[in-house]
């Protein structure tokens, strides 16, 4: 019997598109209602003005806080995800994470929920990201990531979800706060800081199954930086 296939992100979010928002609500995120994830983000982002959602998918949470006279821009790998968001009067464009078709110092804050580093295959590319999301965000500004923890997940995991009448499957990357805390201060970004969950108070833990990282674009380019754009270009 073969072996199943393993797809891309950008596929197999394609063949999810229509089906996404019913399955996360009945299953994948039922420990997070839509206002704790609202007060949650809400609570870090209060007051920018320029925000952009990374791997937004349909729009879901960009939903959740875009009536507030905001520049509110999700990115997605996947079109069939960013047809819905579109259908939905949202501002969104096709991209890839590492290569952000934004200006230097465009947003204020960039967030991440469910995604976030998951998708770097190994550390150049958490570096990779790491670097670029520095690229766009302003000095002073915020990123919000939300990564599955290594410690728990595992390296690497595989993610199984109903697509109609099949499942389809795609390999995550659980990272751990050392890899990820290194990549953002040789990028450099300070004032890191580690949740364990979607609340202020919750550090993280070896057990929580979610690294929720906050950063803050530092003054100027650190000297290891310039190197690392230059390897990683």
């Amino acid at each position: 019997m073969p072996e199943k296939e393993i797809l891309g992100p950008r596929e197999f979010y394609d063949e999810m598109a229509p089906y996404y928002e019913s399955f996360i609500e009945r299953t994948r995120f039922s420990f997070l209602s839509l206002e704790e994830e609202r007060i949650f983000i809400e609570s870090f982002i209060h007051n920018k003005k320029k925000i952009l959602d990374l791997g937004c998918g349909t729009g879901r949470t960009m939903k959740l806080i875009s009536n507030k006279g905001r520049e509110l821009i999700g990115v997605d790998i996947s079109s069939k995800m960013l047809e819905i968001a579109k259908d939905d009067g949202l501002s969104v464009v096709q991209a890839s994470a590492f290569n952000l078709p934004f200006a230097n110092s465009y947003f204020d804050t960039i967030y991440s929920l469910h995604t976030g580093f998951g998708y770097c295959r190994d550390s150049y590319e958490v570096e990779k990201l790491a670097l670029e999301l520095f690229r766009v965000l302003k000095e002073g500004g915020l990123i919000l990531l939300d990564t599955p923890h290594g410690k728990v997940r595992g390296e690497q995991y595989i993610i199984s979800w109903p697509a109609g009448t099949k499942t389809i499957d795609l390999m995550g990357y659980g990272k751990t706060k050392d890899e990820i805390s290194k990549a953002l201060e040789r990028a450099g970004f300070r004032q890191i800081r580690f949740l364990g969950g979607y609340k202020e108070y919750e550090e993280l833990q070896n057990e929580s199954r979610r690294i929720i990282v906050l950063a803050i674009k530092g003054r100027k380019y650190r000297k290891t930086t310039t190197a690392s754009r230059r390897r990683l270009s």
